[in-house]
């Protein structure tokens, strides 16, 4: 009876398997003698602007043809559209010259920064001078670019990731070979490798976040090679202005693409090295925490593969290309195992929970504070437990270690946070609307583009925000032995099920974000949540634990039915993920080399109110009486020498940088200049004497040196203590002996 129903219930699966891929379809486009775009009613669309769920925009002239080639607007600003329509931007090579075009797609004429690089484009638009040593992708000859062994070099070098990827494939083999558990590291090995084919290609695709987060490893390799460590200013974006963002998003883990990057590695290698350390990373926490909790390999795995091939994982690492929400994820099963461990089990391992927190924060600052907010809900639920005065001291030794080894961060946030530096990103006024259709959590095939789970009209602009397949049939499986078989399960698998519910619930529509958002102090909650969707990550991470463990117990106690379950689940949760990854391959390729990414982005957070990105050029201005005799900029420090016109008494330079607390002006006798924020929010120094020369530069407060003495200590204080907890583990094991 028992094989029967498993028979039934693999049969099903592969029903509803057959079902979805018959009813994917795809509709907009359509072709008569050149393409048109209908819209829902079947009518062409006409004289405008066209963006699909990927981001890709296009324009549709006044017959409803799609444009190609060069294409000049009302207002003067000319665009390309390439073969298949799509607006190009960033550097581009169109008739063997390189053109540059903003992230609106108007070509850019002048002088501006291009990877590093000055480069002018004259009144025609194309590159007149400048790349011939510096560039790794293109050469120039009169003006004219050629292909150069840059192109090929970056081609090889591109591939390093997948090389990397498959020479951990011939390790692990030889490492598991004479081992008898040699499925699960193969099972999670094969998750990892799923995830990252995309890696293979040598270039970049664009994801929503992607051109910000090019600029912060660019940023943070420019301001590493000036001697900056930890980086505070970002040396790259805004015409190498000096952007605050490492102050306000944690940038640790980009430390890796911007090194790889600064020693030869290219940038698309170089990101894509960085994505493969976070899925194996990924898939080796969670393995970790879960195999421990439940005290079973079987469910470590079965998490691990479900975790690590979850669409909404995926969708941050590629479609969103959300990489600090990403990193957060990896972090989630390390704090539930680290909170486990202080309220239930070991309260000595207090320093997982600590290190758990303290990977979030370093991540995203959004993911923090759900984080936070959770672990207070459930001690507060949980409080009977901390009567127990050791694991009371557990828990303040957690949440203090994990204040003072984020310290050196945190400050910093703190004090440009009382500032009115604009922090408007860290806040959206959503509500019920922005929350997730609840058909789409459902969603077992997500396609890779997607830019919203707002409903305009329908969801052909969705994001891919759903679980997967997977999770349906293990919380399937999970339900039917709780309350149809009555099985006794663990208490920990309940609470991680029933959350995980939770979570996935309140991502949807269906949670009453409207009627909650009259709340004053709940709508203030969910401006800094942004998008319910987010709920999404936390709902996977618990019922990935929750899932493995509805696949094991169905399996009852049979050890090779288990193993059977664990190659199952990584089929079920390949089926899902592998139609995602497929799609993504074929979409256009963005970034093939540093010198193709903009400088100048979108955003206007953590800028001061009125920064003009227009006036954002390398040139000093100086007013009336002061006359510039030399000038020279080196990242984030410039000098001048200046004299002042006759009867000069008083008079300002504003330097090419932007102004944030931190920096300071000397004159060449050692005084200290003035130093004030301009109308544009440029850096201006005051001038009082005849002549001389003056150096702007930028220095860490001591209270921050001090943070970061701090953080370091007690870095070295929680080494101590797991390496003094692992050497009485040992002890204790030999007296047992």
């Amino acid at each position: 009876m028992k094989t029967d129903l498993r028979k039934a219930v693999f049969l099903l699966i592969l029903i509803l398997v057959a079902a979805e891929c018959s009813l994917l379809s795809y509709g907009g486009w359509k072709r008569s003698t050149e393409w048109q775009y209908l819209d829902d009613e079947g009518q062409v669309k006409k004289d405008e602007w066209f963006q699909d769920g990927s981001g890709k925009t296009y324009y549709l002239d006044k017959e409803g043809y799609m444009v190609t080639g060069w294409y000049q607007a009302e207002n003067g600003s000319l665009y390309f559209f390439d073969q298949n329509g799509v607006m190009v931007i960033g550097l581009a090579r169109i008739d063997d010259r390189l053109y540059f075009f903003e992230e609106n797609g108007a070509a850019f004429f002048g002088d501006r920064l291009v990877g590093g690089v000055n480069c002018h484009f004259t009144p025609e638009g194309f590159l007149h001078e400048g790349l011939a040593r510096e560039a790794h992708w293109y050469y120039l000859e009169d003006g004219q670019v050629q292909d150069g062994e840059g192109w090929k070099q970056g081609y090889y070098l591109g591939r390093i990731p997948g090389l990397v990827l498959l020479i951990c494939g011939v390790l692990l083999w030889f490492w598991t070979r004479n081992r008898s558990s040699r499925l699960y590291p193969w099972l999670i090995y094969g998750a990892v490798f799923l995830v990252s084919i995309p890696l293979f290609l040598p270039y970049l695709v664009r994801g929503h976040d992607m051109s910000f987060h090019l600029n912060r490893i660019l940023g943070i390799r420019g301001s590493l090679g000036k001697g900056m460590f930890p980086v505070r200013l970002n040396s790259f974006s805004f015409n190498g202005y000096g952007y605050a963002d490492p102050v306000f998003y944690p940038n640790v883990y980009l430390y890796l693409p911007a090194i790889l990057s600064g020693i030869g590695v290219p940038l698309p290698a170089a990101v894509h090295l960085f994505l493969l350390v976070v899925h194996f990373a990924t898939a080796i926490v969670m393995y970790k925490c879960s195999s421990s909790l439940f005290e079973s390999k079987e469910i470590g795995c079965m998490s691990s593969v479900i975790y690590t091939l979850c669409t909404y994982r995926l969708c941050n690492a590629y479609t969103r290309a959300a990489y600090g929400e990403m990193m957060a994820m990896l972090f989630f099963p390390l704090v539930i195992y680290g909170f486990y461990e202080v309220f239930f089990r070991d309260e000595s391992c207090w320093f997982y929970l600590t290190l758990g927190l303290t990977g979030v924060i370093q991540s995203h600052l959004i993911s923090t504070m759900l984080v936070g907010i959770i672990c207070v809900v459930a001690g507060l639920f949980w409080i009977r437990q901390m009567f127990t005065p050791r694991r009371f001291v557990a828990c303040v030794k957690a949440v203090s270690a994990s204040v003072l080894l984020n310290l050196w961060f945190l400050l910093p946030l703190l004090q440009y946070m009382r500032t009115d530096i604009d922090t408007s990103a860290l806040q959206r006024y959503v509500e019920g609307e922005s929350a997730e259709p609840f058909g789409l959590v459902l969603e077992s095939f997500s396609r890779f583009d997607g830019e919203s789970t707002l409903v305009y009209r329908d969801l052909s602009r969705a994001l891919p925000a759903s679980l997967g397949l997977v999770f349906l049939c293990g919380a399937g499986l999970f339900f039917y032995g709780w309350f149809v078989r009555k099985r006794n399960y663990n208490k920990a698998a309940k609470v991680l099920f029933g959350a995980g519910i939770f979570f996935a619930f309140a991502a949807t529509d269906l949670f009453p974000w409207t009627y909650l958002t009259k709340s004053s102090l709940f709508r203030l909650f969910v401006s800094y949540v942004q998008f319910p969707w987010r709920f999404v990550g936390l709902a996977a991470c618990f019922l990935a634990m929750a899932s493995a463990y509805g696949f094991w117990s169905f399996f009852e106690f049979d050890l090779k039915k288990r193993k059977t379950a664990c190659v199952t689940v990584l089929l079920l949760a390949m089926i899902s993920s592998k139609y995602f990854i497929d799609d993504y391959q074929r979409q256009r390729a963005y970034v093939w080399s540093e010198q193709e990414v903009g400088s100048v982005i979108d955003q206007n957070e953590y800028l001061y109110p009125g920064t003009d990105k227009s006036s954002l050029n390398p040139n000093l201005v100086s007013s009336e009486p002061v006359r510039l005799k030399s000038a020279g900029k080196n990242g984030l420090s410039v000098t001048f020498t200046y004299e002042g016109n006759p009867g000069f008494k008083q008079g300002y330079v504003d330097v090419p940088l932007l102004y944030y607390p931190g920096y300071h002006a000397f004159q060449d006798e050692g005084r200290e200049l003035e130093i004030s924020r301009s109308e544009h929010n440029k850096i201006r120094v005051a001038l009082e004497d005849g002549e001389g020369t003056v150096q702007v530069f930028f220095k860490e407060p001591f209270l921050w040196r001090m943070s970061e003495v701090i953080s370091l200590l007690t870095g070295v204080l929680i080494v101590w203590e797991w390496y003094r907890r692992k050497g009485y583990g040992r002890m204790s094991e030999k007296r047992k002996k």
